[in-house]
């Protein structure tokens, strides 16, 4: 991902995130005890009960996370 398109995403996600209840869910059982390889956190972002990862993902903005 190019540092434009990375922009683009950051600035959805600030406006996405600003508004509405915010939940987080991270699960031990994904990844090494819910983390990729590099040690990134694996989640679900939820705003208002609706999955913000399936948005980035329809939008273009992300892709589906494949364990390796």
């Amino acid at each position: 991902m190019g540092r434009e398109k990375g922009l683009e995403v950051k600035e959805y996600l600030e406006e996405r995130l600003s508004k509405g209840q915010i939940e987080i869910e991270i699960r031990p059982d994904w990844g090494q005890n819910g983390k990729e390889k590099y040690g990134r956190w694996l989640g679900v972002i939820y705003v208002d009960g609706v999955n913000v990862n399936i948005e980035l993902v329809e939008k273009g903005h992300a892709e589906e996370y494949q364990e390796e």
